[in-house]
């Protein structure tokens, strides 16, 4: 593979999270980030893999979420951002 060359057919990218609410009324959430795969194929695999471990697998399917990236494109905070006291002084 060349420097630059894309590993994925479609230039696009898939990270793979684990994502649930606990407390009262699901007031706090809890995320870890698995892995970075290069198909949905891949990513299926993953979670199979996953619900099969301790911890992951008391929780459903649907607290796996993927989210796809396309490579090479500024996809999130494309405006900037600003901090917390800012946003509450306004």
């Amino acid at each position: 593979m060349m420097s630059g060359e894309c590993i994925t057919k479609n230039n696009k990218l898939y990270v793979l999270f684990h994502w649930h609410e606990y407390g009262d009324d699901g007031f706090f959430d809890e995320e870890k980030v698995l892995g970075v795969y290069s198909s949905k194929k891949h990513v299926r695999k993953a979670i199979r893999h996953y619900k099969k471990l301790d911890g992951f697998k008391k929780y459903k399917k649907s607290c796996f979420v993927d989210i796809e990236y396309e490579i090479n494109k500024n996809t999130e905070w494309t405006e900037g951002f600003i901090s917390w006291e800012e946003a509450a002084a306004d």
